[in-house]
């Protein structure tokens, strides 16, 4: 044993593993940070593999298995480097590591021995590195143990032709839970990288992570990749109101962190102020208007995002209470995160929140450790988070019990149905067939006004005094009678729009297209009575849908007979754009085979 002498100030190996295996590691951030690796890399695969072997009769975990298809592999002297504690190299600002320490504090929580095994595609050599954990406490050694490996020994463990594989044995069974149902571990996994990695992978559609283990249903690998939309969940896909405002991050200079906000509302930039705290919990905040004067002579060092979105509740996934999500570079760093006392009704169970930044430089005031997890603490930054989330949920909650502003529609005249043009070959015949559309209503004759009305218009009347009530001598008060009463449009409550949203599915009722509450938005309607505000008689249409049916009901039910003919004339005129047609010749616009094209999305995208 290589013993420490007193005086060497130099830190010892055990340490270092004691110092990790207490620094708030479990399974699942252990895990990551060897996803957090393989990310960094251009791999398109990355394979977790749980291997379990009996021993007396019973199943025990034995092996994981996390390996990736990174062409190039680990190099010579890169694979001597890697075992440092604090490894520095080039980083860019959409790595996701940081520090240089995480796959070393994450084995050692994990198991007491690592191999790695790696084809180097410049030296075309195999290699191993062995890091016995133990032995390396009990000899103070830093430097695992590298050997030369023949191609049959590489595949023995790497499941692709090239890249590497961190092989994690001999595990610390103590750091496990569950071991009585070992498919809790792979199941567990699964739903935690994808919720985790969900924007990475949406980001990076051509890469896939493949979990393998031992799930409930009896599957024994499932894959996580945007092919597979249905191992995600996006709360903003499912809005039905979305609101987004911004945190400026500045440095003045006295190298003072500052922090302004930006309402979506408005352009002002404003300044947060602590108060006091409340006796709830929550922070009395205030806040100023600053100009922009004042931030000419500072440095901008990022922008956060918080987007918050009231969403339609699926009956499979948590309630969200109104917690946030802190993102760094498309990974979730942060997870149901609270600035402020939950609100107490059931309106925030379905309020979520986001916060998306990029700098490193934040790392430190955004409160994210070397494990990848954020402690945020009570500073200028939390208050401004604070006072955001509470401006956001009183927001949202103000626009879903906005009643629907619907414009009666008027009693629609023979004469007056105008007949949809049927999209032309050409551009010319269009225009053609609109004018002649325009001339034929120009030279249709005044409608004739009966002589009772012309009585009344040529009458002098008070602006006070409404002609209905001259007419029928009532008094004012008395006009609105029961039957207009009863006759008033009801509006829907949340709970009803809710369910009717999750029916739907986020589509339109009657020509299923897909909502989208930033390009496609909905309004509810009532698809008869509009006294009746009952779950039957509700429908989620889009806004162009539920304008024709408002205002032109003739032309909607001409429409809906014709379906068809409705969405090609409809996709023609927005392919016509001038736009669009640029980005097609320029080759910007894909488009999808049959085969490969998900409900929600559609056959066009964006190259």
């Amino acid at each position: 044993m290589e013993s420490q002498n007193n005086n060497d100030c130099r830190p010892s190996v055990r340490g270092e593993i004691k110092k990790a295996r207490n620094s708030g590691y479990d399974l699942h951030s252990s895990l990551f940070e060897f996803i957090d690796n393989a990310c960094d890399t251009d791999c398109h695969h990355i394979k977790i593999e749980i291997k379990e072997k009996m021993e007396q009769g019973v199943k025990k975990l034995c092996k994981i298995i996390i390996s990736d298809d990174f062409e190039l592999g680990i190099g010579e002297s890169a694979f001597h480097k890697i075992f440092s504690w604090t490894f520095e190299r080039d980083r860019q600002n959409h790595d996701i590591g940081e520090y240089g320490t995480g796959f070393k504090c994450a084995s050692v929580n994990i198991a007491n021995c690592l191999s790695v095994y790696t084809f180097d595609a410049v030296g075309q050599k195999y290699r191993k590195a062995l890091a016995d954990w133990d032995e390396m406490e009990e000899m103070n050694r830093w430097d695992p143990k590298i050997l030369e490996i023949n191609e049959e020994f590489y595949r023995d463990y790497h499941p692709f032709t090239r890249g590497t594989s961190f092989v994690l044995e001999n595990l610390r069974h103590e750091f496990f839970q569950n071991q009585k149902t070992p498919y809790l571990l792979a199941e567990n996994l699964y739903y935690n990288i994808g919720y985790h990695y969900k924007y990475y992978l949406q980001k990076y559609d051509y890469k896939e992570i493949c979990i393998k283990g031992i799930y409930s249903e009896g599957k024994m690998e499932k894959v996580l990749s945007c092919k597979h939309k249905d191992c995600f969940y996006f709360y903003f896909d499912y809005s039905l109101h979305t609101i987004q405002s911004k945190i400026f991050v500045y440095k003045d200079q006295a190298n003072f962190y500052n922090f302004f906000i930006q309402k979506s509302v408005n352009f002002r930039i404003e300044l947060v102020e602590f108060v006091e705290k409340r006796k709830n919990g929550n922070s009395h905040l205030k806040c100023t208007e600053v100009s922009h004067r004042i931030l000419a002579s500072m440095t901008l060092i990022d922008e956060i995002l918080l987007k918050s979105c009231i969403y339609a509740h699926d009956e499979n996934t948590i309630l969200s209470y109104g917690n946030v999500d802190v993102i760094q570079n498309n990974r979730i760093v942060g997870r149901d995160i609270c600035f402020r006392r939950p609100r107490n009704d059931t309106m925030a169970e379905y309020i979520r929140h986001e916060i998306h930044f990029e700098s490193k430089n934040l790392n430190q005031i955004m409160g994210i450790q070397f494990n990848k997890k954020s402690h945020l603490t009570d500073n200028d930054l939390c208050y401004s988070m604070e006072y955001l989330q509470t401006y956001h949920e009183r927001e949202l909650i103000r626009l879903a019990n906005k009643p629907v502003e619907v414009i009666d529609p008027e009693p629609v005249v023979a004469s007056q149905v105008i007949e949809i043009p049927k999209i032309q070959d050409s551009q010319s015949d269009l225009l053609e067939a609109l004018v002649e559309k325009l001339q034929s209503q120009s030279i249709q004759e005044p409608p004739i006004i009966p002589e009772c009305e012309q009585e009344l218009e040529l009458q002098p009347t008070s602006l006070q005094t409404p002609i209905a009530v001259r007419e029928y001598n009532v008094e004012p008060a008395m006009v609105a009678t029961e039957e207009e009463a009863r006759s008033k449009r009801k509006n829907f409550s949340l709970e009803t729009k809710l369910q009717i949203i999750k029916k739907q599915v986020c589509r339109d009722s009657d020509f299923d297209f897909l909502l989208h509450d930033e390009i496609l938005p909905l309004d509810y309607d009532h698809i008869e009575d509009r006294t009746n505000n009952s779950e039957d008689n509700c429908q989620a249409l889009c806004v162009i849908s539920h304008a024709i049916k408002t205002r032109k009901p003739n032309i909607y039910k001409k429409i809906t007979n014709d379906k068809e003919s409705f969405i090609i004339n409809l996709l023609n005129c927005l392919t016509s754009s001038k736009i669009f047609l640029k980005m097609y010749r320029e080759g910007k616009v894909g488009i999808l085979s049959i085969e490969d094209v998900p409900l929600s999305s559609g056959i066009f995208f964006k190259n």
